[in-house]
């Protein structure tokens, strides 16, 4: 009986579950549809393509700034542990001179770092006026430079890496197919495959595996 009464109160969770997911679609589909009515009359009044509607992502991060007073005699701010204080401290110590903790990091210094390394930002108050909310994106040719330099690693084309395997390099080396006859995975011989992300390589960029965005863009790289 007790089982019974588990699996009623499971029952009607999921229910409003379900419910409340169905609902969130529903609205999210009204907002796409409005913002899509917004871009299509900008586009009748000949404006210039907002960032949005040039690569179907915007701002993808956000920061939260704590709006408070500077206190000058506290040189970090409250820390409970002692060895999280020592570490602040000899961070400090290394990258500054034990200048002031709280003034080191200040949101001045985060934005400075954030437009150096070519990242767009978009700042506003809270409600309450006690918080700056700093929303980031960065342009896919930001992405892809940074994704180059460190060797990212992007998932490949499942069709179209097959096809290259087949065609093979003459006279390098000659095509071949690659099947499981014995379905010994559960996986194909090309799914989950990855490779470095190489911007400068034509014949690389063909075999990235072209994540779908809004308004019909793709990019081998995913919005959050």
């Amino acid at each position: 009986f007790v089982s019974y009464l588990l699996y009623l109160a499971l029952e009607q969770v999921v229910k409003k579950a379900q419910s409340y997911n169905q609902k969130l679609q529903t609205e999210l589909a009204e907002l796409e549809e409005s913002r899509r009515r917004i871009f299509i009359k900008l586009e009748q009044e000949g404006a210039d393509p907002t960032f949005f509607q040039k690569y179907g992502f915007s701002f993808d991060w956000v920061f939260v700034f704590k709006i408070k007073e500077e206190s000058a005699d506290d040189a970090f701010e409250k820390v409970d542990e002692t060895a999280e204080r020592k570490v602040l401290e000899e961070a400090v110590k290394d990258l500054h001179h034990k200048k002031n903790f709280q003034t080191y990091f200040s949101m001045k210094t985060i934005l400075s770092r954030l437009t150096d390394a070519k990242l767009e930002t978009k700042l506003f108050f809270s409600v309450q006026r006690d918080e700056i909310y700093c929303k980031i994106r960065a342009p896919p040719e930001v992405l892809a430079t940074v994704a180059d330099e460190i060797d990212y690693r992007v998932k490949l084309d499942e069709d179209k890496t097959r096809y290259a395997l087949m065609k093979g390099r003459p006279p390098r080396w000659h095509g071949r197919s690659l099947v499981d006859v014995k379905n010994q995975c559960i996986y194909g011989p090309f799914d989950y495959i990855y490779g470095k992300f190489d911007k400068d390589s034509e014949e690389k960029q063909v075999l990235y595996k072209q994540h779908k965005l809004t308004r019909d863009k793709e990019s081998p790289f995913r919005s959050v």
